[in-house]
Parts: structure tokens; C-alpha cells; sequence
């Protein structure tokens, strides 16, 4: 027979009473494999270092038992699978020990004092509450060559169509491909740089924000148009970069951020060049 000490946490959600068939359980586990307790102690309620199991706070229970050591693995199994036992340990110790007291812990426990918020925090919550995202990227090829438009107010806009795939195998076994088409428009500095380089086929790596536009047809029908409003382009590979840069001084070299067009840079529908 080996001695041994096994630390173990419930949920902190069980009262004192709906705790007991708890300890009751992981006695008769022991027993069950010819242990015997020699200790028992509750170390009480205590705040976890992290959630477990969406435990924020748990009971530590402390055994002392001896047991033979090839019935150890089979304790160690049963307290895995039982779903009243959150997290365990067992350790193997001296059957001989020096008695260390420890110390005495009431039963009440201290009341959580939540202090008053401060007026940055409640700013920060507002943030929070605020916060938006709107966010795309995808890597993927161009469709047709980029179509090249300037506004009245002479701000250059271009547009163009990337393709991104999607491959996955089916119950058959049979390997299926679907693609996905995406409208890009590219405005001012940007859209002059994908312009120029950009060319039916390139794969480049698109980032900006998702816009839907909605206008009347001429049949009295509204449309609607989702688009990537492109905010910054990388060029996967070189072909139709004549400058002769490759893709990572491309890239780095040059600010492709954009900032959100003014109204009078706005095409009007006749002028849309998609």
C-alpha cells in the first residue's frame, strides 16, 4: 500500500448540502479499490486563476489515503470521467510525515466589495458599446483586366472583379470547386496603382471594407451592388508589374490607405463603371 494525497475542485454553483454526495462519491471511488482515507479536510470556496468549465470559483477538497499502487490507475480513470469533479491530483507521499497545522479558515467568507467605477472607465464601456467593424480580405485572381474612370471632380476610380475558390471533397469522394466572385473599386492613389499594374489573371491580395450601393433600373426594378471598397492591394506575383519592384517592395514601399471619399467624389449611376 502506497500513501498518497489527492486534491480535487467542485463547482463553487453546489451548496453546502448538494456538496456532500460530491465528497460521498470520490470516497466510495477510493474504497472501491481497497483504499482507505486517513484525512479529510474542506479548504473551502477560493476564486480560480482561470474559468474551467465556465467555473470562475470552486470548492478545494483535500483526501489522504493509502492504496495499492496498481489500483491507482483505475482511481485516476474514474475520476476523469465523472462530471461532478471539475480538475484533480493525485500525489504520491511519505507514509510517514511531519504534521504541519494549518490555518484555521472560517466558514463565512469575505463579501466582494466592487468599487464605484471611475468616469474613464464608464467611457471605456461606452467605447465598447459603440465599437464597430467592418472588414474584408481575400486572396484570390483577377477576372478581367481593371477599368480605369475619372469623376468630375477628377479623382480616379478603378474597378475590377477578383475570384477566390473554394475546394472541398463530398461524401463521393469527388473533389468539387466553386467560386466565389467579388466586385472591387479602388479609389485615387490606389486605384491609379491597380490601374496600371493590375492585369486579367494577376493574383493579388485584397483589403478594405464591404459597401452595398442601391439604385432604380431603367425597368423601375432597384438593385442592389456589394463591393470591396479597397483600402490596401499586394501583388502576389509580378506579372504586369513593368516597374520592375517585386512583391514585398511593392508592398512596402508604398501607402495604399485610403480615405473615405468626399461627396463630390461620388459617381453618379450614368458614370458607374461596372
Amino acid at each position: 500500500m502506497n500513501h498518497y494525497e489527492i486534491l480535487y475542485l467542485a463547482s463553487a454553483s453546489y451548496t453546502e448540502s448538494e456538496l456532500t454526495p460530491i465528497q460521498d462519491k470520490v470516497k466510495e471511488f477510493i474504497k472501491k479499490y481497497q483504499g482507505q482515507i486517513t484525512l479529510e479536510e474542506n479548504l473551502g470556496k477560493k476564486k480560480l486563476a482561470y474559468p474551467i468549465k465556465q467555473n470562475y470559483q470552486g470548492y478545494y477538497l483535500l483526501y489522504e489515503f493509502n492504496l495499492p499502487e496498481e489500483s491507482l490507475k483505475d482511481l485516476e480513470r474514474s475520476l476523469r470521467l465523472t462530471s461532478d469533479v471539475l480538475r484533480h491530483i493525485i500525489v504520491k507521499t511519505p507514509k510517514v510525515k511531519i504534521k504541519i497545522p494549518r490555518r484555521i479558515r472560517p466558514n463565512w467568507e469575505k463579501p466582494e466589495i466592487t468599487p464605484p467605477k471611475t468616469a474613464e472607465a464608464k467611457e471605456k464601456e461606452k467605447e465598447k458599446e459603440n465599437m464597430n467593424l467592418n472588414k474584408a480580405m481575400i486572396i484570390g485572381n483577377l477576372t478581367r483586366d481593371p477599368e480605369v474612370r475619372t469623376t468630375p471632380s477628377g479623382q480616379t476610380v478603378t474597378s475590377f472583379s477578383v475570384a477566390t475558390n473554394l475546394i472541398w471533397t463530398n461524401a463521393q469522394g469527388e473533389k468539387q470547386k466553386k467560386a466565389e466572385f467579388h466586385n472591387i473599386v479602388a479609389w485615387r492613389k490606389l486605384g491609379e496603382i491597380c490601374g496600371q499594374y493590375l492585369k486579367k489573371g494577376n493574383k493579388v491580395y485584397i483589403e478594405g471594407r464591404l459597401q452595398t450601393r442601391d439604385w432604380q433600373g431603367q425597368d423601375g426594378v432597384k438593385r442592389y451592388r456589394t463591393e470591396i471598397v479597397a483600402e490596401n492591394m499586394i501583388m502576389l506575383d509580378t506579372k504586369g508589374a513593368n516597374a520592375g519592384k517585386s512583391e514585398s517592395n511593392f508592398a512596402a514601399s508604398d501607402d495604399f490607405s485610403q480615405p473615405e471619399p468626399t461627396s463630390d467624389d461620388e459617381i453618379k449611376i450614368e458614370n458607374i463603371p461596372f
